[in-house]
């Protein structure tokens, strides 16, 4: 018993290494926390504050600020100044909001990497058209900082300003820049790690060993040769092991072990991922572990032990994001990973120890190894390739296809008259009624201003997009549509991509330009001549054509690399390399924004304010998932933290609002007033514009009535009526401008 006691100090020291490694965020070069001082700036009046000695990069700083209480929002300028010469090296600016006590914000540099023994100073201004003042917490007077001054001017009785230097990096890296706590830890990791050697000497010993045998079978490669004797399953003496006996007694279940939690990943998120995303990421598991498998033999000479301590070891990595979600982070993750490092740790010791039990127990683990990967193969071979690639659909025989269910049969060609269409569906837009208290009337008064007839009595006639938007752009309810009418969300998205509406647009001449919206539902368009991508990067364009629509518009990549694309990404975030690595595989400035991304939203807006300049007429879809949450816009179109459906800005934030919700509803009104006056501007035609939601907004709110709003020159609006729902939106429209004669459904 007392011949183990090394492992409990061993243990520990794992576990405190392995705390060491995730990466998060800490503090260095702080000023330390606010202790009551405040210093009260108004318009035009600048702070600075030197920040003392920094080495690496700066970017990101915590400041405790507020404006007048019971004003406005105030925008604060912040700068990085070269302390002697006064060069603004980077600057940024942040929202400040009125409040009594001032809050924590965060302000954003460019990263910035500083020069061996330069100063710097963080200066703060309030921008001189603000009418409001700011007021800034301040910390206790200290020696190795000098007060805040004031425009140039030391506030001597003050104290320096409250403010922290952000930084983000693994356990290590924080002790190394002198982070308190991990230092602490770095140091019961080094002690506890000399524990375990003092409670048994004798593993310094084994170590030379180990050292003196590799040297060996590296000078004597005949060594490798040499016959070993077999550990696994032996046949019984007269009862010869047959073909499949020996294939189930070799140790080869770590393969299909590591291949299972991946191809589990790709068929529960298959609307997502298609199957070469995971090609790659399934290869470089089967490397890694064939890796592992061979360097455990090296060290335990017996292949069953070395393959069970690495499905140990496999299981735990794939099981950490799952238990991590499941404990809903009420586990630190300072303390999680550790852990999980820990158990794996004395998963690999218990089967190690096993010894002959393993070589036994192979045949079982091989067989449920097999039986666990059959179900996620037959999963996606069931599902098959349901998402198209993106083709040229303008043959006759396709358009029939997509078009069969509509009467009559044969589209006439259309006349010399075909304006531009534009087919814009904001994602949640409930109608006027079903908006609470919210009065929505001025905005809507705008609309009419600019000559859009609002249907006032407009529902849509499902409560999901992917049902919503299939039905719309189709033309026909659901199980209306034959053949074609879906029953799984697969095929809904299918009928959604592949529609009669393009269909019919295309065939009457039409240069069908597709806006991607990053959401699964409305991405792809197989039909689409061009599709608009939107990055970090920029706008990009993907045309069959030489020609693109503006030439300041870079023409969109085939696609990012498969080692940080977003399967691999979003694998990562499952396993238990997040919190070490998981930051290595963000996404790229040509990864395209997530659906939710604020960003996406201004760039969508923004091109669709802009001239698209295509030969001939064009029809222009849009998905734009806003004002659907999160709300990552307020009124004023101040960013919001939020990165998933359930993240809001809460009442406080802004009390001028009744939710988040309607917060975001009234800034994306702004943004759809300019893009129509970009829109009406562009061109010397008026344009037919229609501006839907697919459904209504959530919560305790009805969900069929919408926003329905209709640009449509030459007296189209005749065609329409207050209570049009959405499958007789483009039924209204092409029988009036074209004669198609498809007729109105009954609005259900």
């Amino acid at each position: 018993m007392f011949r183990r006691l090394w492992l409990a100090p061993a243990l520990v020291a794992l576990g405190l290494w392995a705390s060491l490694l995730p990466q998060a965020t800490f503090s260095s070069a702080a000023s330390g926390e606010p202790v009551g001082g405040v210093l009260v700036a108004w318009p035009g009046w600048a702070v600075q504050q030197e920040i003392g000695p920094v080495t690496g990069t700066v970017g990101r700083f915590q400041i405790w600020v507020s404006s007048q209480p019971g004003g406005a929002h105030v925008t604060l300028e912040a700068s990085l100044v070269e302390a002697s010469t006064r060069e603004i090296i980077r600057q940024t600016s942040v929202e400040v909001t009125p409040e009594y006590i001032p809050a924590s914000r965060t302000l954003l540099f460019p990263r910035y990497v500083v020069p061996e023994g330069q100063q710097l100073l963080l200066q703060l201004q309030v921008a001189d058209f603000e009418h409001n003042y700011v007021v800034y917490r301040l910390t206790a007077s200290q020696s190795r900082l000098a007060n805040l001054a004031l425009n140039g001017v030391p506030d001597v009785g003050s104290g320096p300003l409250a403010f922290n230097h952000l930084w983000t990096g693994s356990g290590l890296r924080a002790a190394a820049i002198g982070d308190l706590s991990s230092r602490i830890r770095l140091a019961l990791a080094v002690a506890s790690v000399g524990l375990a050697v003092l409670a048994h000497p004798s593993i310094a010993t084994r170590l030379r060993r180990i050292v003196a045998t590799v040297r060996n079978l590296a000078r004597r490669p005949k060594a490798w040769r040499r016959p070993r004797v077999r550990s696994g399953a032996e046949p019984v003496a007269g009862r010869p092991l047959t073909t499949a006996g020996r294939f189930l007694s070799a140790p080869w279940y770590p393969w299909p072990a590591v291949a299972v939690p991946i191809l589990h990943f790709l068929g529960s998120n298959s609307l997502h991922f298609s199957l070469g995303e995971a090609v790659v990421p399934i290869g470089i598991a089967m490397l890694v572990v064939t890796g592992g498998v061979v360097c455990a033999w090296l060290l335990l000479k017996d292949w069953h032990r070395a393959a069970v301590a690495i499905t140990a070891v496999t299981v735990v990595f794939f099981a950490y994001g799952h238990v991590e979600r499941a404990l809903e982070s009420r586990v630190d993750e300072g303390l999680l990973f550790p852990a999980a490092v820990v158990l794996g740790a004395v998963a690999v010791g218990i089967a190690v120890r096993a010894g002959a039990l393993v070589a036994r127990w192979t045949q079982f683990f091989n067989s449920v190894a097999a039986v666990l990967l059959v179900f996620p193969v037959v999963s996606l071979a069931g599902e098959g390739p349901w998402i198209s690639e993106r083709t040229s659909a303008s043959e006759p025989a396709i358009v029939d296809g997509l078009t069969a269910h509509l009467s009559p049969q044969l589209i006439p060609r259309a006349g010399s008259r075909r304006p531009d269409i534009y087919y814009i569906i904001l994602d949640a837009y409930g109608r006027q009624d079903a908006l609470g208290d919210f009065d929505n009337t001025d905005f809507l008064g705008e609309l009419q201003r600019r000559g859009f007839y609002v249907a006032t009595e407009a529902t849509s006639n499902y409560k999901s997009t992917i049902h919503s938007l299939a039905s719309s752009l189709n033309m026909e309810y659901l199980d209306g549509l034959g053949k074609r009418a879906p029953t799984t969300t697969e095929e809904g998205i299918n009928v959604l991509n592949n529609n009669a509406l393009a269909a019919i647009v295309k065939d009457l001449g039409y240069t069908y330009v597709h806006l991607e919206s990053g959401n699964v539902i409305s991405n792809k368009a197989p039909l689409a001549d061009i599709l608009v991508t939107f990055s970090p990067a920029g706008v990009a364009v993907d045309s069959g054509a030489e020609e693109t629509l503006h030439s300041h518009y870079a023409r969109a990549d085939s696609g990012n690399s498969i080692l940080n694309g977003n399967f691999l990404r979003a694998l990562v975030e499952t396993t238990a390399l997040r919190p070490v690595a998981g930051h290595r595989f963000q996404p790229g400035e040509d990864s395209p924004y997530d659906w939710w991304a604020a960003d996406r939203t201004l760039q969508m807006f923004d091109f669709l304010s802009g001239p698209i300049n295509v030969s001939g007429p064009k029809f222009v879809f849009a998905h734009i998932v806003k004002p659907h949450r999160p709300a990552t816009f307020d009124r004023y179109g101040n960013r919001t933290l939020g990165a998933s459906d359930s993240d809001e800005f809460s009442d406080s934030h802004d009390p001028t609002v009744p939710d988040a919700y309607i917060g975001q509803l009234i800034f994306i009104n702004s943004l759809v007033l300019n893009m129509i006056d970009g829109i009406l501007t562009n061109h010397d035609a008026d344009p037919i514009i229609v501006i839907a939601a697919d459904h209504g907004r959530s919560g305790e709110y009805p969900r069929h009535p919408i926003l329905a709003a209709f640009h449509l020159p030459d007296g189209g609006g005749d065609a329409l009526y207050s209570s049009i729902s959405s499958v007789n939106h483009f039924r209204a429209i092409l029988d009036f401008y074209f004669g198609l004669d498809l007729g109105l459904l009954e609005d259900l």
